[in-house]
């Protein structure tokens, strides 16, 4: 229950995410919920790994428990950008509902396992 009595409290999962040179890639693992009180982080990141000389971007959504519209912005706006110089985008491991959430936002095609990207 939350301080005000609701019993449809339900704390917020921390939210992490980082990234590192792996294989080529820039890769972004993301941990937790991608709403939007922490998308601008997300972005934040996103544009980070975006510089360097590499093939391109890949982010790890396996531990990713929610993904809002301002969460897909994001992805989508990392996608335009890498677009825009041949650069890959590849979403990797996806949880099912969270790959329903990048089907309907238009990115499902982006979607890859980590052994398919040679990153595991």
């Amino acid at each position: 229950m939350d301080p005000h009595g609701s019993a449809y409290y339900r704390p917020a999962m921390e939210f992490d995410a980082g990234f590192y040179r792996e294989a080529g890639w820039a890769r972004v693992r993301v941990r937790g919920e991608i709403d939007m009180d922490n998308a601008g982080h997300l972005e934040h990141v996103l544009r980070g790994a975006d510089t360097g000389d590499h093939a391109g971007v890949a982010i790890d959504l396996t531990y990713v428990d929610l993904l809002s519209a301002a969460g897909l912005r994001a992805l989508s706006g990392c996608r335009r950008r890498l677009g825009g110089r041949d650069r890959g985008f590849v979403l990797l491991d996806p949880k099912p509902f969270i790959e329903q959430v990048l089907r309907v936002g238009g990115l499902a095609d982006a979607t890859l396992t980590a052994t398919l990207l040679g990153c595991r």
